[in-house]
Formats: structure tokens, sequence, C-alpha cells
């Protein structure tokens, strides 16, 4: 893990290139729509509270290289059999399209439209209702299947999902002011080879970083403008310090003080705000929606793989709540996730007594 922490500690799991698949919400009651990341397939869940009579799927597709050539909301667990799908109407770009969609016919129950070729071009807005009988159940979830033309992918952005923000850099800037008007968060940092624990106010903080199976640990406090470290020998060995130092210091306190070339790296993370400088994606951005552990949420992502951080959508300020990547690291996927919580709790640190200034 000794790579993994020097490369975490100084910048999180920003830039990492990779696709993430997320969980997204469909709602199922008139007025509410799609949303989906790049892809071809999107995942919904119908969140209740009552069963719904009325579906209405709204999305828009996206892909200047093709034409949307059919699509198919299935519901998970149903047959043909199982719903009735009356007053079936498709617009695109609101102008009624008759005789597009019919029940499905195959293993799983749902409705498919399908479309001449050049019919729905790039930019084009579908919106899909019926009635279903019985209503669909809270908690139904089921899949969307997209394809085009050319059978490459199709990207569906986010709109109309709750109460969601439009734009991903709008969004981004809106998740940053959020977060640096609190005064304190906790975060939870999961790496393959361990994790970081951290309490962070604006001028203080504490880390503890641990290993798979406790070899190596380090605690990391912040506070008087001084960086203090202790660690087992593992654990100073991991973020970056040679045997010679490791084992004249392993146990002890040492300081690093402003002005040491160490000094900013070891202040990632350290602080709220350099915490909020690196827990959201940089460049590159979409809007993407999902679930996280049945709550429902909005991101905001880098396009082409890399972070994605997540906002409930039940929250007066958009504070995030988690955020995930994935990457490569010798040839393997690497994972990494984050979640925040306790804001505004205190942050209670203090200086260590007797700590060895090295720089």
């Amino acid at each position: 893990m000794s790579e993994l922490l020097r490369q975490r500690e100084s910048r999180l799991c920003v830039r990492i290139v990779a696709a993430l698949a997320v969980l997204l919400i469909l709602g199922l009651l008139s007025g509410s729509a799609l949303g989906a990341p790049v892809s071809t397939v999107v995942v919904w869940k119908y969140a209740g509270p009552t069963p719904s009579l009325e579906t209405v799927a709204t999305f828009t597709y996206e892909d200047s290289a093709s034409s949307l050539q059919d699509f198919a909301l299935q519901v998970s667990g149903s047959s043909p059999s199982t719903y009735q799908w009356t007053g079936l109407a498709l617009t695109v770009n609101g102008v009624a399209i008759p005789n597009a969609c019919s029940a499905l016919t195959g293993p799983v129950g749902g409705i498919g439209c399908q479309f001449a070729s050049g019919a729905v071009n790039d930019g084009a807005v579908i919106t899909l209702s019926s009635d279903a009988a019985p209503g669909i159940p809270p908690t139904t979830g089921g899949t969307l299947f997209v394809e085009d033309w050319l059978n490459e992918g199709t990207s569906i952005p986010v709109g109309g999902l709750a109460s969601s923000p439009r734009d991903a850099r709008a969004a981004r800037e809106a998740v940053i002011r959020a977060q640096l008007a609190m005064r304190s968060v906790h975060y939870v940092l999961t790496l393959p080879g361990g994790r970081i624990v951290g309490d962070v106010a604006g001028h203080s903080g504490i880390q503890r970083l641990t290993e798979r199976g406790k070899a190596g640990q380090l605690t990391k406090i912040f506070v008087h403008s001084t960086i203090y470290l202790r660690g087992n020998a593992r654990g100073l060995h991991d973020v970056g310090f040679p045997p010679s130092f490791t084992s004249r210091y392993a146990g002890k306190w040492i300081s690093i003080r402003p002005g040491s070339a160490l000094y900013k790296a070891f202040l990632v993370n350290a602080t709220l705000a350099s915490w909020v400088a690196h827990d959201l994606p940089t460049g590159g951005l979409s809007l993407v929606g999902g679930t996280l552990g049945g709550r429902a949420v909005w991101g905001v992502r880098a396009t082409v793989g890399g972070l994605t951080t997540y906002v409930p959508y039940d929250t007066q300020q958009p504070l995030p709540v988690a955020g995930e990547a994935v990457g490569r690291g010798a040839g393997q996927p690497v994972r990494e996730r984050f979640t925040l919580s306790r804001w505004n709790e205190a942050v209670n640190v203090k200086a260590p007594a007797h700590a060895v200034r090295i720089h």
C-alpha cells in the first residue's frame, strides 16, 4: 500500500481515468424524468410512495454520430402478462409519434419503442407515457436499454431529476460553496490497501492512516500552522520516509513547520478547505443521478471516467455524502471510495508535547 498512500495523501482520488456504473432513479409519476451517464443501459428504481398508475419517462438522446434506433423500458421481475399498458403515447421534441411503441413480448415485461433511421437524432427530447394496470409498486426497478443505428454508446444527460442542477460546472461550484460554509467534516477514504479517516476544520485537523491488517499506521495532526506525525516504522515508510528515518522516529511525534520542503505535501487534506479542493472532479464535468444505500442522489462526474461525487436530493444544502473513482494500478482496476458526514461537529486537536522538529 505504500505507493497508494503516498499518492492519495497528495491528491486524493482525482484524475483517475475509468468509467463507473451508477444506479439511477427513474421517477414513474407524471412530470418526472430520466437521466443517465454515458451508457446504453440505465438502471432505474421507482421510489414510491404509492403504486404508480401513470408512467412518464423523459430523456434527451445525445449521439452526434448516429440516430436512435430503439429503446426498451423494462420492469424487473415482470413478464409481458404482469402489466397491461394502455394509453401509450410518445413525443419527440414535443411532436407525437404514433404507433412507435408497444408492450414488450420477450421474457421481461415493459414497453419498447422503435424508430426509422434518421427519425430521432442528436439532442432530441423523448417522452414516453402510459397507464400501468396494476400500478407499479414502490421499490420496483428495471432497466432502460437505448440502442442507436451504429450500436455505439449513447449519452443520456441528466435532466429534471427531482431538484438536481442542470449545469455540471455550476453544480460543482455550488457544492464547493456549501462545504466551505461549514465549520468541519468527517471523512473516510477507503483504498485497496487500507483507509484514511479524517476530521478537519478551518485551521486544524487530524487524520489516521491504517494499512489493511494494521501493519502500517500513521496519525497526522495539523494545529497552529504546524504538522505533527506519529507512526510505526511501516506507516512512516508508507508516506515516503527512508529506513534510516523510520527506525529512529517510529512511535515518536515529529513536527514539520512552514518553510519545510515536506510541509505542502503533508498539508493536503489536513484542513476543510484542503479537503474540499480535492473531493470533486475538476474537468470534463457531467451530471448523473443515482442511489446510495437506497437514497436518491445526484452527482458531478468527470466525463472521461474519474471521480464522481454524490449529493442527496433531500437536503437543503448541496453537501456531498460520498465519492467514488476507479482507475488502474499495476494493470489492475483500483477502486477508491470516500464518505462524508458529521458536518459542523467540533474538531478538538492539541499539539503533542515533546515533538521532535525534523524540518
